[in-house]
């Protein structure tokens, strides 16, 4: 036997401290993340559909995969630039281990990577839009023109999760969006001709 010790750094020894805890944190958004996420975004889609009217207008689909769940909407064909896609105002969320690997909600502006028009229709839309539209619009990510991460930790207090705050955001959010109608159909117009 030896009286030797060893010490991690703090915060690592923090980590192990509390393994069976963030094993058990693991768990719940393995298994109940899904669900919960989904609900949660039905939760939002009721409230912004009677907070804002005009997208009752419009079409809405929820997408989900392996990793996320979306909210999607779309001023119906209006926006199709595809046989079977369109451009859509979206809100999306991780759920499962993704949620604990930063990966924070997003709302923004689908464009289809097919569509042989996407970087003209860029170009006009940043052209019409000021620039302090998102304020943390970043270059144009893959498919999503224009878009803003909300960050959970903003909403985090203490043991709760404040749910109308983190709504508030994707209200404000969504509201840019679809405020700026008349510019994207504008810009899907010019760039079909």
């Amino acid at each position: 036997m030896t009286d030797k010790t060893f010490e991690f750094e703090p915060r690592f020894a923090l980590v192990m401290a509390n393994l069976k805890t963030a094993r058990e944190v693991n768990q719940v958004v393995e298994n109940e993340g899904e669900v919960n996420i989904k609900n949660f975004l039905k939760f939002i889609q009721n409230i912004l559909y009677n907070r804002l009217p005009i997208i009752q207008e419009w079409k809405c689909e929820f997408d989900s995969n392996k990793r996320y769940i979306s909210i999607n909407y779309y001023f119906g064909d209006n926006w199709k630039v595809l046989k079977d896609d369109y451009i859509c105002i979206y809100i999306e969320m991780a759920y499962g281990i993704d949620m604990l690997f930063d990966d924070d909600p997003d709302v923004g502006l689908y464009v289809p990577m097919t569509w042989k028009h996407r970087n003209k229709f860029a170009e006009k839309l940043k052209d019409n839009l000021t620039k302090s539209f998102m304020n943390q619009w970043k270059e144009p990510d893959d498919e999503d023109l224009i878009w803003q991460f909300v960050k959970i930790e903003n909403y985090a207090k203490g043991d709760s999760f404040d749910t109308n705050g983190f709504v508030n955001e994707i209200e404000e959010l969504v509201r840019k969006l679809v405020d700026k109608k008349d510019i994207i159909d504008s810009a899907i117009k010019q760039v079909k001709r």
